[in-house]
């Protein structure tokens, strides 16, 4: 008769394994996020600290908006002298963003991409203040997943611009923003001119496209296009066409930052749904119209878009002609632009 021996290691239940791993579940999920995240911003802070010295301030651009970068860029000289950095070094996230940082007086810029910035704001949490020589040049960076100061936007005037003054760069005005030099000559904008058959001081540049505000239909600005043609003005569209559709019976022009500024002003009008490139342009020297359409995907904080982003609110701008309007009466917003431009003299 076979005698059956006690197993000294029974199997688990399935329902204690189950606890076991739920158990251990936290430490599982904590190597993983060191491994996926912490570790590699580790050996990016470290790649920066080799390529510019300890001594060298890494400043972290997170967000590769045009606006943000633009901002940023223009009060971090300021920034940086009222804190005494004397060498210090930029990251962006793409060429784009790295474009506009070289419009300002800032001698070292690195371009990141969107993970190896986010692993390197997972380090910059993790090692808190023991590392001071590195800085997020953002009020609500995504990676901290912290919603708290997306709640405050809008709050108390809490505008675009009064965000990073107040909570980016405490002490600093608006008077501390650098303008950037033109460093174009003005042969360049009249070959632009000249090659398509434009219309000094006659011509409309359309900007249809922007990140973080859902695009009006092409309804409106072929609709516009067509009125400001019978108007008599030759008309662009600013796209990088034909990856962007340019805007229909429009030349399609695809600018670059350090041009925008002077074609505009040989130009005489730009009509742009609020973007990045609006506050590049922000002291452009033409007839500015700025469209705010109130219904968004995305929300800031308490207030609409106008409110939130109006260059008159930030006090980049006087003489911007801003519409706010609902998206329904886009085809009214078109007969006020006409109408305006109408009672324009030509050159």
């Amino acid at each position: 008769m076979k005698t059956i021996k006690n197993d000294p290691h029974p199997k688990k239940p399935l329902e204690e394994i189950k606890k076991y791993i739920k158990k251990k579940l936290p430490y599982i999920k904590l190597l993983q996020q060191y491994y996926r995240h912490i570790l590699p911003g580790q050996k990016i802070f470290q790649r920066l600290v080799d390529q510019y010295g300890p001594d060298c301030r890494i400043y972290i651009n997170h967000y590769p908006g045009t606006g943000d970068v633009f901002l940023t860029s223009s009060l971090l000289p300021a920034w940086a002298e009222k804190n005494g950095v004397k060498d210090y070094v930029v990251t962006v996230i793409g060429k784009s963003a790295y474009k506009v940082v070289q419009m300002f007086p800032i001698a070292k810029a690195e371009i990141l991409t969107k993970r190896e910035t986010e692993d390197l704001l997972h380090y910059l949490q993790t090692v808190g203040e023991t590392n001071p020589n590195i800085e997020v040049l953002h009020f609500t960076p995504f990676a901290f997943q912290n919603t708290i100061m997306d709640r405050l936007l809008g709050v108390n005037g809490n505008h675009f611009m009064q965000m990073y003054l107040n909570v980016t760069f405490p002490g600093l005005t608006q008077a501390d923003m650098l303008i950037p030099e033109e460093q174009i000559a003005e042969e360049e904008i009249d070959r632009i001119f000249e090659e398509h058959g434009l219309i000094p001081g006659r011509t409309v540049l359309l900007v249809p496209y922007a990140n973080t505000i859902d695009p009006l239909s092409a309804q409106f600005w072929n609709y516009l296009a067509d009125g400001l043609i019978r108007l008599g003005y030759t008309v662009c569209t600013n796209c990088d066409y034909p990856k962007e559709e340019k805007v229909r019976g429009t030349t399609p022009l695809f600018l670059r930052y350090n041009q925008l500024n002077q074609f505009v002003k040989k130009a005489g009008v730009i009509i742009q749904l609020r973007s990045g490139l609006t506050d590049l342009l922000y002291n452009c020297e033409c007839n500015n119209f700025v469209l705010y359409p109130i219904e968004n995907y995305y929300h800031f904080g308490f207030d609409t878009l106008y409110e939130y982003f109006s260059l008159k609110k930030m006090g980049l701008s006087s003489s911007a002609i801003e519409l706010e309007f609902s998206r329904k009466d886009e085809k009214d917003i078109c007969v006020r632009i006409t109408d305006d431009l109408r009672s324009i003299p030509g050159p």
